[in-house]
């Protein structure tokens, strides 16, 4: 799965779409923009025939500025709003990667350089099959504070998921959780013989990394021999950076990255201004 990179309506189609409607409302039936091999022409009337079908009839019906001044706002808000992104798996693990049966700490660590959101937690399937014998736990912790800030997913006993990113890594879906620039650890605990982890140190390749364009950089790794989940903060024997990031298959986790941008209101005015120029010229044409 592959991070969609936003996108959003611009000052400069805010501003074409005004001129649009300022040509129409003084009947100019083609429009000549550019110079030389950059220009091109357009005719005005065919540009609204792209609206939204909705959209062109409540114009044509309206009466009042209250109802349709309510319909654009919503349009705007629709046709401003970012795409959301498709989720990004931050750790792929590879098959023929299980070579340790460690049931401590497993952590993989990364900080955050602009938010991200979070929609699932994963651990690493050594047979492909999807099926995790024993128990596995997974979390999120913020190493900063030393505090969870997902829930704790719970993978097994005897339990068969359907493997994803590259086949050998099983996911559970969260409510969503954002997090904020930072430091953080993804953290796994339970592997053994029979749902063996991967080390980097014993032959694995360790897991592909996908920092979605640069919102997360991946720092290294961690671990101790509790089994239970502590945000290890050690890690000895562990390979240096960069091979280092992906010293464990164990944890990863899916997210979102990204902000959600829209115009300036200045690019919103003008964007309001060239569609209410034209709702009131077609309302008057309809009325003739």
């Amino acid at each position: 799965m592959e991070s969609v990179t936003s996108c959003h309506i611009t000052p400069y189609v805010v501003a074409l779409f005004a001129l649009v409607g300022k040509c129409i409302a003084h009947n100019v039936k083609l429009v000549h923009l550019g110079t030389g091999s950059n220009s091109f022409c357009f005719n005005p009337v065919n540009v609204v025939r792209q609206l939204p079908y909705s959209l062109r009839e409540f114009v044509y019906r309206s009466e009042g500025t209250m109802k349709f001044g309510l319909v654009l706002f919503i349009f705007i808000a629709f046709v401003t709003t970012s795409p959301v992104n498709a989720d990004t798996v931050a750790y792929s693990d590879p098959g023929s990667s299980g070579d340790q049966a460690f049931n401590g700490n497993l952590a993989l660590t990364f900080t955050v350089n602009s938010p991200i959101t979070v929609t699932s937690l994963g651990v690493f399937n050594a047979s492909g099959t999807g099926l995790i014998t024993g128990t596995i736990n997974v979390v999120i912790f913020n190493t900063g504070t030393n505090s969870k800030v997902t829930p704790v997913v719970t993978f097994g006993p005897d339990t068969t998921y359907t493997p994803g990113a590259g086949g050998f890594d099983v996911f559970q879906s969260i409510s969503p959780v954002v997090l904020a620039p930072g430091t953080y650890e993804v953290d796994a605990v339970g592997f053994s013989t029979s749902d063996e982890n991967g080390n980097i140190r014993f032959g694995s390749a360790g897991p592909t990394l996908n920092n979605g364009g640069g919102v997360i950089t991946f720092t290294g790794a961690g671990w101790d021999s509790s089994i239970s989940l502590d945000d290890p903060q050690t890690c000895m024997e562990c390979k240096a950076l960069p091979p280092g990031a992906s010293q464990f298959d164990a944890g990863t986790f899916t997210y979102e990255g990204g902000v959600v941008t829209t115009p300036e209101p200045a690019s919103l005015s003008l964007f309001a201004t060239g569609l209410l120029g034209l709702a009131g010229l077609l309302r008057r044409k309809r009325s003739a």
